[in-house]
């Protein structure tokens, strides 16, 4: 089929005007559509790294390290025995092996757990014994666990993972171009 000039010709304008008219829609704002997290059932999680006896030590621990207060939730609402038992099941066997230890020595120290965390505490820049080094080990590693939680990045304003429209840059005078 062959195409004479005034065919062409329509044919481009066609292409023009399609493009200018599709232009603003195409160039609309992009939105993602906003997606609720699933809320964590602590209440009915089973461990699998620990046992239950090490896993309610774990929680304890965690809440004496990171409690609830005023400001918000503390460690046992943020799921940070969750996410350390997770981490746990999914890592090697010596650290299991170390934290379950450390845990069943923490839990034979007596009822009052409080008392454990400030002994071991004080022996954080000089660790003694296999028992302060696991605490050690256990605070880095819950500290972490919380802030990463959506509690803990409540707690500190972080309001990351969010598509934003436009970044302005640099506001300094003389950054400027």
């Amino acid at each position: 089929m062959e195409l004479d000039r005034r065919e062409i010709f329509r044919i481009i304008t066609a292409a023009v005007t399609a493009g200018v008219t599709a232009g603003p829609v195409l160039a609309q704002e992009h939105r993602h559509a906003a997606t609720a997290a699933a809320k964590l059932d602590i209440a009915s999680y089973k461990p699998r790294a620990l046992s239950e006896a090490q896993y309610k030590t774990l929680d304890a621990l965690s809440e004496i390290l990171l409690p609830a207060g005023d400001d918000g939730p503390g460690a046992h609402e943020a799921g940070v025995a969750y996410y350390l038992d997770t981490v746990l099941h999914y890592g090697g066997e010596s650290q299991r092996e170390s934290w379950r230890r450390g845990l069943d020595a923490a839990a034979a120290s007596g009822p009052d757990l409080e008392a454990t965390v400030a002994r071991w505490s004080k022996k954080e820049l000089s660790p003694q014994t296999a028992d302060e080094e696991f605490f050690i080990a256990f605070k880095n590693t819950a500290i972490g666990a919380f802030y990463l939680s959506a509690a803990g990045r409540k707690c500190i304003g972080y309001g990351g993972d969010t598509a934003i429209a436009s970044f302005p840059g640099c506001t300094h005078k003389e950054h400027q171009a």
